[in-house]
């Protein structure tokens, strides 16, 4: 049964005395809003006489089909164009960035727009952020907290839970003036707490400006500035209560030959890492290179970044119920790593340190390193790849590599899954773990790779599996396995993988497109070619593989050429954008048009609910 309202089943019913039956109830009752699985349905017969009789059944409820909303295309109207005075009546989309959901279902991105002018003029164009088809911030506007300096580019925007927007911006000087913004403060963060639109926004950190927290060396040469300055942000990450952000400082002094940079920061000192609590308006540097760290320095901070096979899903700031949190990996200079948290005060708690005590092998076990840490949205709870020195505890060379995930309560790490276990394929065991995606209750998706034996060969050996502590280990998808829902289309690659809280693995996949080795190239299993290779897959709420959308699908008028999810973006890779726990996916597709007439659909902002 397919639907989201029970039937009525009583119209079914018989009886072995019509006359005497006088109702017949359901429960639960015709008309009942259902979900996905399988629920008990009760049918009753009653008579004059008080008597009853009933029959009871399970009814399965399948998912619908995915369903597509085109939010915003290449070609549409511009929300409030001619209503909102920043955006010229007759205003119609021309390109757009990478959208971001949160939680609340609120979608943002940035677009750009063209209107026609009277006469031969030519058209008047805009861009700027939009907030549930609300302009946010455009363009060419008074930057919040800066005098005559105006907002000259905006990077794709930042979504908060709470719909807040934040964004890294370039800074022009405003029209009809000098010297507000030079080449070295040209650049800015900045946070809209309401997304309410103009007015909104205020300044939270600048290039060029002190950076907060930063001391200065204990020499600095004469005619350096005394105090470290913001030089670039390279990864920005919106939270509830929290902007966390790594940044680098200048590390030589512009004109004086090999003097370090302003603070006397050189290439050693140059990064770190700072976190702006939004609840007191304050600003603390939580990690830089140099610094002091468990009885030696901070070397490497890998924190706010992307992770190659699940880009989609950030490392970023996420909130444990109480406090804002983000998670970072620290190379010493002693060559040890370790790995923590640092909360919306700019304080920090390393929770696993090469050289202490491993769970998951027995007495003796000591970490040795650590992959990139991920945390799930319910409680901020990290999973990671650790490997364990081998001849410590039970680890050995086979097994000193595994997936480990803290709970939600104690936040005390337990190992799912280790290099060598069985994959579940044919005997097949795992040789490759990589980073993991997370969710509530150590549940866990990852990307691994198994080892060739007979019956494994190097075309089939990579696959996706999910851990939970319901089923276990699951496979999700293999290369060279039939893909689900696409026509006898077979996996290749596996490019980004997500993990939805209360619900199963998002990924996106590449599929066959050629088959041997002689031109012309004869399409792959099941016709696939390179204009419709690529898939975007989803786990629907009954655990099976539905392909939400595929290059060479027909949205409208138009025909998808590529699209963009789950994917990395400039400035804020470490910012999950592309989904929510609710079901939906945001997508950004380019149609097969080009610039060709018919734009209805190209570039479009779209959404995936599975």
């Amino acid at each position: 049964m397919a639907g989201t309202v029970l039937p009525d089943f009583t119209v079914q019913a018989t009886t072995f005395d019509a006359v005497g039956v006088t109702s017949v109830t359901q429960s639960p009752a015709a008309g009942s809003a259902t979900s996905a699985g399988t629920l008990s349905v009760t049918v009753t017969a009653h008579d004059a006489a008080g008597h009853t009789a009933n029959v009871s059944f399970d009814v399965t409820v399948t998912p619908a089909d995915p369903t597509l909303t085109v939010l915003s295309s290449k070609g549409g109207a511009v929300p409030l164009a001619g209503v909102d005075a920043r955006i010229q009546a007759g205003a119609v989309w021309t390109t757009f960035g990478v959208p971001s959901v949160n939680e609340a279902g609120q979608v943002a991105f940035l677009g750009s727009w063209s209107a026609p002018k009277a006469g031969v003029l030519p058209a008047q164009t805009g861009t700027g952020i939009f907030l549930n088809g609300v302009l946010v911030v455009k363009k060419g506007a008074a930057a919040p907290g800066i005098t005559n300096a105006v907002i000259s580019t905006m990077k794709d925007p930042l979504l908060g839970p709470d719909g807040s927007v934040a964004f890294v911006a370039a800074l022009a000087n405003a029209p009809l003036t000098t010297g507000a913004v030079v080449a070295t403060d040209n650049a800015a963060i900045f946070l809209d707490s309401d997304g309410a639109g103009a007015g909104a926004a205020v300044l939270i950190a600048r290039k060029g400006a002190k950076a907060t927290g930063a001391a200065a060396a204990a020499s600095v040469p004469v005619g350096v500035d005394a105090l470290p300055e913001w030089g670039a942000f390279t990864s920005v990450s919106l939270g509830a209560n929290a902007v966390a952000f790594t940044a680098t400082m200048p590390s030589k002094t512009v004109g004086i030959l090999g003097s370090p940079g302003p603070g006397g920061v050189t290439s050693l000192t140059d990064s770190g890492l700072w976190v702006y609590n939004r609840t007191t308006s304050t600003m603390a540097l939580a990690l830089r290179e140099g610094d002091p760290l468990l009885s030696s320095t901070v070397k490497v901070i890998a924190a706010l970044a992307a992770r190659t096979g699940s880009a989609g899903q950030g490392r970023g700031v996420v909130n444990d119920g109480f406090e804002d949190y983000a998670v970072a990996r620290v190379t010493l200079g002693d060559a040890r790593q370790a790995l923590g948290y640092i909360g919306q005060d700019g304080t920090g708690e390393f929770t696993h340190v090469a050289g202490a005590d491993a769970e998951g092998y027995g007495a003796g076990a000591k970490w040795l390193s650590f992959g990139l840490p991920t945390q799930n949205s319910v409680s901020a709870a990290m999973a990671f790849v650790g490997t364990v020195k081998a001849l410590t505890g039970t680890a050995t060379t086979l097994n000193n590599v595994a997936i480990f995930a803290e709970d939600d309560v104690n936040y005390e790490a337990t190992r799912l899954v280790s290099k060598g276990d069985a994959a579940g394929v044919n005997g097949g065991v795992f040789s490759v773990l990589k980073d993991p995606v997370s969710a509530g209750g150590r549940a866990v998706a990852f990307l691994g790779t198994m080892k060739v034996v007979p019956g494994i060969t190097a075309a089939d050996n990579d696959g996706v599996w999910s851990f939970s502590g319901v089923s276990g280990l699951d496979l999700v998808a293999r290369e060279g396995a039939l893909a689900a829902e696409a026509g006898g289309g077979v996996w290749k690659t596996f490019t980004s993988l997500a993990l939805p809280e209360g619900r199963g693995p998002l990924f996106v996949a590449s599929l066959i497109n050629r088959t041997g080795t002689t031109l012309p190239a004869l399409p792959g299993p099941g016709g696939i070619t390179t204009a419709n290779d690529v898939g975007l897959w989803a786990t629907d709420s009954l655990g099976g593989l539905r392909l939400l959308l595929q290059e060479g699908d027909v949205i409208g008028a138009s025909t998808v050429k590529t699209f963009v999810v789950l994917s990395s973006v400039v400035g804020s890779p470490a910012q999950t954008r592309s989904f929510n726990s609710g079901g939906s996916v945001m997508v950004k597709a380019t149609d097969a048009l080009g610039g060709a007439a018919s734009p209805a659909h190209r570039g479009a902002v779209t959404a995936h609910k599975p």
